[in-house]
């Protein structure tokens, strides 16, 4: 019986064995399905029908469509995920001028409308020996004429409230991550970047990986240089001086003389009242002095004002004044080759404060530190010499892929990144141009 039963367990073991290993990732591949199409409709809030003239979704399939293929043979062999669902996106744009007002797209290019193509597919990971997938963001896109998650424009909020992009010289602000390589006209992008050991968490962040393919050897990006931030630095330090004059001029009590005089006035009212009801302390006799002390309690009282409100503008003055001395010297004094630098920070809400002015120049003239992780960013403008505007928004003048990886989990998406950047094999998409 021992005999029988031993043999049983020995039988067993390859069998529990197999099911205990049986969550093999690499035997999984995508497979690829479609899903349901968008289409962005506007509808009564167009106003300018002009900017999404042309817009012709049909134009624009065919381009998608040889897209969707190239994707497809570029992650043939990817192991570790069993799904790839795409659809096609197509954003004609709002045209109405509150629209227009928070979108840093139009502020830079002047244009809407675009179109990309999104493929979402998750990772597998064992768990209790049997494979689940990792929830997204697990996002690849190929943008026509856009861009949607590496670069990211800065904004700031209006009087209103209201979150609006950040210009300089009326032009577009955009954070995106410093150039890691270039293929001639291939740029490769990526954000927060390799993890380096001593990084133990990176939960919540969102990694990117950008091949941006260019239609000429024009840029799609210029640096925003140190020039560029002083001078819109100066423009917005007026502006909030202009307007902290007028907020104090509103708010000083030196500019209320109408409640003074009329306080002086109830004052002499009730010496008067009080003198002729006979009241303790007040008489006929006395009544003309109790009128010059009141006179000259006023007087005090209006000059005291005048002359704090006098003294708070002289130091707002003095502020500014030199504020905008020392940011003209830097100006004058710094050579091309440090006024040329592009910028990696930006105080987006200038005053006119001497310290705030001083501590913005003094990053400025310090040694430009090494880019740690997560810090491999720059700010830019959209280049508009690259456009050709009368172009119709269907007809491709840059395309990007972006790969969108929360958290760094979906392991294929990193795969299909470092493929694209060691054979540079996009000449499918270049063709479209």
């Amino acid at each position: 019986m021992k005999t029988a039963l031993l043999l049983f367990l020995l039988a067993f073991i390859p069998f529990w064995a197999y099911t205990q290993s049986s969550c093999d990732l690499d035997k999984y591949t995508l497979v690829w399905s479609k899903a349901t199409d968008f289409y962005e409709n506007n509808g009564s809030n167009q106003v300018n029908k002009q900017l999404t003239a042309n817009f012709d979704s049909k134009k624009m399939q065919p381009r998608m469509a040889v897209a969707l293929g190239w994707l497809q043979r570029k992650t043939q062999g990817l192991t570790g995920s069993k799904s790839a669902v795409s659809y096609q996106n197509f954003i004609p744009g709002n045209s109405h001028p509150e629209a227009l007002y928070t979108n840093a797209w139009y502020h830079a290019t002047g244009r809407l409308g675009y179109y990309f193509l999104r493929t979402s597919s998750h990772y597998l990971a064992c768990e209790d020996n049997k494979p689940i997938e990792i929830p997204g963001p697990a996002w690849i896109d190929i943008q026509f004429n856009y861009f949607n998650q590496f670069a990211k424009p800065v904004q700031n909020t209006d009087k209103e409230g209201v979150i609006v992009p950040v210009l300089m010289d009326e032009r577009a602000v955009f954070s995106i991550p410093e150039k890691h390589s270039s293929n001639g006209r291939i740029d490769y992008y990526e954000f927060p970047g390799e993890v380096p050991d001593y990084v133990v968490d990176y939960s919540r962040w969102w990694f990117y990986h950008a091949f941006v393919v260019r239609n000429s050897d024009k840029p799609l990006f210029i640096p925003v240089t140190q020039r560029d931030y002083l001078n819109y630095y100066l423009v917005q330090m007026e502006q909030f001086y202009l307007e902290f004059k007028k907020i104090l001029g509103q708010s000083s009590p030196a500019n209320n003389v109408q409640d003074i005089l009329a306080e002086k006035d109830e004052r002499i009212a009730e010496i008067k009242r009080l003198t002729e009801e006979g009241a303790y302390g007040y008489s006929k006799e006395n009544l003309a002095n109790r009128l010059q002390k009141a006179e000259e309690f006023f007087q005090t009282k209006l000059e005291e004002e005048k002359s704090k409100t006098s003294s708070d503008n002289s130091e707002a003055d003095k502020e500014y004044q030199e504020s905008v001395r020392l940011i003209k010297d830097y100006l004058n004094s710094e050579p091309e080759s440090i006024l040329s630098k592009p910028i990696s920070e930006i105080e987006t809400n200038p005053t006119h404060e001497i310290s705030l002015t001083a501590s913005v120049l003094e990053k400025l003239k310090a040694p430009k530190p090494k880019r740690g992780w997560s810090k491999n960013t720059q700010f830019a403008f959209i280049n508009l010499e690259y456009f050709d505007k009368p172009l119709a928004p269907d007809v491709p003048q840059f395309i990007i892929l972006e790969i969108t990886n929360n958290e760094n989990r979906h392991k294929h998406l990193n795969e299909l990144a470092y493929r694209l950047r060691k054979d540079w094999d996009f000449a499918e998409l270049l063709q479209l141009f």
